[in-house]
């Protein structure tokens, strides 16, 4: 058993866990800088036309283009000489929009569950 096998059995803390648990939240933000629209999208598009797929597909690549061009306009716009990352914009829209459909999930199981 190698040194590294014993000590992460051994039950004593680690740094290379510390380590990467930092590095994965600081690349998952910086990576996925847009992830709230790929979401969101979709389900918003089966809400507005049904779960039929051709129409959802079409609905929701044109709805998450012109969400992204807004809020990349937007972000632009705001604090005007320089620029605010779509990231951030998106993170804020969509924060809060995932927050409702997750009660909404929770509130429709309930029904299910009583009736």
């Amino acid at each position: 058993m190698s040194a590294a096998t014993r000590r992460a059995f051994s039950g004593k803390p680690s740094t290379s866990p510390n380590i990467a648990m930092s590095a994965s939240s600081v690349s998952i933000p910086v990576g996925t800088a847009t992830q709230d629209p790929g979401l969101l999208v979709p389900d918003a598009a089966t809400f507005l036309v049904g779960a039929e797929a051709r129409r959802m597909l079409l609905v929701s690549a044109l709805f998450g283009a012109v969400f992204l061009v807004l809020a990349d306009l937007v972000a632009r716009l705001v604090i005007a000489p320089s620029e605010l990352p779509v990231g951030v914009l998106t993170a804020l829209v969509g924060g809060p929009l995932f927050l409702v459909m997750l009660r909404r999930e929770r509130r429709e199981r309930r029904q299910r569950r009583v009736a």
